[in-house]
């Protein structure tokens, strides 16, 4: 078998895809929440992507480890039996994204104003202000900014 030498795995350049999100986005199947109740079937996929077929195919087959080919099976059986992430699903849109990126990349000018204004928007994705949100509008606790004990102090009642 040839190896495969394109964009071999689905999220190599993942970090990039943050920069101008709405740009660059290409997560369209994993948040259409009618796909996801209908189910999803990784061989639908597998099967008309001649592209994507060869790459899970060299996992499958231990292409990368020779010396260990069962190395890679559980990433196999999880893209193939249990993607709840839709990984093969996205596999098209997120290829497209990629191309999107490189094209992007060339012109270093534009790229170095889209990472200024990546890194100037970051504020908005505080982790604290994050799970404050989540606990108001999705678990529908109210957060507390109480300092909690050191784990190996008791906790005291009252």
């Amino acid at each position: 078998m040839k190896p495969y030498t394109g964009k071999l795995l689905f999220k190599t350049k993942a970090s990039l895809l943050n920069i101008n999100l709405s740009f660059f986005s290409w997560n369209r199947v994993t948040w259409d929440f009618q796909a996801r109740e209908r189910g999803n079937n990784a061989f639908d996929y597998y099967n008309v992507n001649a592209e994507l077929k060869q790459v899970i195919d060299q996992i499958a087959s231990g292409f990368f480890r020779p010396n260990n080919p069962e190395e890679f099976r559980d990433i196999y059986n999880n893209l193939m039996y249990h993607d709840c992430f839709f990984c093969l699903a996205d596999y098209d849109d997120y290829m497209a994204a990629q191309e999107r990126v490189n094209e992007a990349y060339k012109d270093q000018s534009v790229w170095m104003k889209m990472c200024i204004h990546n890194i100037a928007s970051s504020g908005k994705f505080s982790s604290d202000r994050t799970i404050a949100e989540y606990a108001r509008e999705i678990w529908d606790v109210e957060p507390t900014w109480d300092k909690l004990p050191a784990p190996h102090e008791p906790i005291e009642e009252g």
